[in-house]
């Protein structure tokens, strides 16, 4: 038994290594893409942008409270996958069912997640997610390839970009059949 613990410690360690050299990889690849916006240079060192640094600290945050649980890393992988994939379709649930307020609420949750996802030039989300699974597939994946494209990092935010104005477009028609005459009696 004892064996099995030590094993699983070793498999979880590499898996951690990897992690983490893959994310550098992806932050060194994100610095190269975005190294001609920058405008300042220090001596030999490429200044890094903020929204890559805050990209990089908010997931280092995550991930070690995510190697600190007891729960394993796969766990922790199809809990984000879940929640990733269904955020979207309960919160048009939310939007369907739900009061004004908690709709109000759901819609700026998604507002400040949209943000975020502009600010960091994409999810990071999914950047946890491929620092707990190699090759990992997106939650946008499938409706590039029904499109007819491939995935990469580019047509990932793109096509990301596009679902989200479909689904905000979607939203306010939501908002405005199901809420409209609660906002004239109560708001004006």
């Amino acid at each position: 038994m004892e064996e099995i613990n030590n094993l699983h410690i070793e498999v979880e360690a590499e898996a951690e290594a990897e992690a983490e050299a893959e994310v550098e990889a992806e932050v060194e690849a994100e610095v190269e893409v975005e190294a001609e916006d920058v405008t300042e240079v220090e001596s030999e060192d490429i200044k890094v942008p903020n929204y890559i640094k805050h990209k990089k600290t908010l997931v280092k945050y995550i991930m070690d409270k995510i190697n600190n649980s007891k729960t394993p890393p796969h766990i922790w992988l199809l809990i984000i996958k879940s929640l990733h994939i269904s955020t979207p379709g309960i919160a048009m649930i939310i939007f369907l069912l739900g009061s004004f307020e908690l709709s109000m609420f759901v819609c700026m949750i998604l507002i400040f997640t949209l943000s975020l996802f502009l600010y960091f030039n994409g999810c990071f989300l999914t950047t946890i997610e491929n620092k707990l699974e190699k090759n990992s597939t997106n939650i946008i994946d499938p409706y590039i390839y029904i499109l007819g494209d491939i995935p990469d990092n580019h047509n990932r935010n793109y096509y990301t970009l596009q679902l989200c104005g479909f689904f905000f477009g979607i939203a306010s028609v939501i908002f405005y059949v199901r809420h409209n005459d609660y906002v004239k009696l109560n708001y004006f």
